[in-house]
């Protein structure tokens, strides 16, 4: 026989390494990627889209199938997604009759005579993570102000747009003199997102929110559809109505759908390397959020811009004084510090005055004070220290000075 040609030879060998890299792909798949798991973390496809055991158990316990170790710190609601428990926890922050965090000093329905009061909504930043009752800056504040009351009705995780729906059903009923928001550049992603577990892999609870769409420019509510928390584990717990619910309004579960469809439903699923891929590509289109602001065009700075300057006009409408806090973490003042234009929110900031707003950034504020150099500003997860707060409080102090 003659010997085999060059290009056959080549054909073979390809033909034999293909064969061995598939044959190792498949070991991988059924043996390493069996559990859905890579080296403790959660492998694409994400059905169901639970990432951590919290989530797994967090599932149990609001289908009622178990009781919790502890007592939640955070409960569902169906207008806003969910909102911080009043349980009895004592080493739980405390909430009062009115949903406000409590430092000892309830805030009543009723107006105080002689007392000027705020309410402020928010995430985390506003809430005050991390940090006792009396250590968040609303707080510290109402602390240094006399004649003003503070009912902070911030709530950790929370988006822009569930901020906008907390002050429309607790805050307006307490008839504020003045309604502050605060905002925290590296959430600005939460407004697109339904589902918080998607935006956020490490989150400790699988509970859904509300969101805004637009339309022609005009914000429609998207609501939550569910009656009962059991009802919302029942959708997470069904791919197919997961899918129904997230699948066109969620940004994060939209952007790597293949990562999201039933098991077994897309080729991508049959192997290992395309399902390492899938999952790296989901971690990846997480765009640095501060970076999300450059695109002034998008749906997500278009939403921001629609969402503040509609709560601006809703407070103006009852007579109140509007204000906006931007309460920038760590990550947000460094990228500030490296940027030669200045903050990437800046743009929008200056939009905001320019259309009447009242804005106060305490990004110089805190730079100032040193909270790059000194971790002592800082709690372990990233939330402002009590040592933090006091800075902020200190300076937003001088809006409160004047008659």
């Amino acid at each position: 026989m003659p010997p085999p040609r060059p290009r056959r030879r080549w054909l073979r060998l390809a033909l034999i390494t293909v064969g061995l890299c598939l044959a190792v792909d498949q070991i991988v798949n059924a043996v390493l990627l069996d559990d859905g798991y890579f080296r403790g973390e959660r492998v694409a496809p994400f059905d169901p889209p639970f990432f951590n055991d919290k989530q797994v158990r967090a599932a149990d316990f609001l289908s009622g199938r178990k009781q919790p170790e502890s007592p939640p710190v955070q409960v569902f609601d169906r207008d806003l997604g969910w909102v911080m428990a009043p349980g009895p926890d004592p080493a739980a922050p405390r909430t009062d009759a009115v949903g406000a965090r409590s430092d000892g000093s309830p805030v009543r329905r009723e107006r105080t005579d002689g007392l000027r009061r705020i309410v402020v909504v928010g995430g985390s930043f506003t809430f005050g993570g991390e940090v006792d009752d009396h250590e968040a800056w609303p707080a510290m504040l109402e602390d240094h102000s006399p004649g003003w009351e503070i009912a902070n009705l911030g709530v950790s995780g929370y988006g822009l747009d569930q901020a906008v729906l907390r002050w429309r059903r607790d805050g307006k009923p307490l008839d504020a003199d003045e309604v502050w928001v605060g905002i925290f550049p590296s959430a600005i992603q939460r407004i697109v997102s339904i589902y918080r577990p998607a935006n956020f892999h490490a989150s400790g609870t699988i509970l859904f929110k509300p969101r805004f769409l637009l339309r022609d420019d005009r914000l429609e509510l998207l609501p939550l559809t569910f009656a009962s928390a059991a009802e919302m584990v029942a959708v997470v717990e069904d791919q197919q109505r997961f899918l129904a619910l997230t699948g066109e309004n969620d940004w994060f579960v939209q952007r790597t759908l293949e990562a999201y469809e039933p098991f077994g439903s897309h080729w991508m699923h049959r192997f290992a390397t395309t399902r390492l891929w899938l999952t790296r590509k989901d971690d990846e289109r997480r765009l640095r959020t501060d970076d999300c602001f450059d695109d002034a065009d998008g749906e997500l700075s278009r939403l921001l811009d629609a969402l503040v300057l509609q709560l601006g006009r809703d407070v103006a409408a009852t007579g109140s004084t509007f204000r906006v806090v931007v309460l920038p973490g760590r990550s947000s003042l460094k990228h500030r510090r490296e940027r030669a234009s200045g903050a990437s929110w800046d743009p929008l900031v200056r939009s905001w005055r320019a259309a009447g707003l009242d804005v106060t950034d305490v990004s110089a504020d805190l730079v100032a004070g040193g909270v790059l150099e000194d971790r002592s500003f800082w709690a372990p997860g990233g939330h402002y220290s009590p040592t933090g707060n006091a800075l902020v409080a200190e300076a937003l102090a001088p809006l409160l000075a004047g008659p």
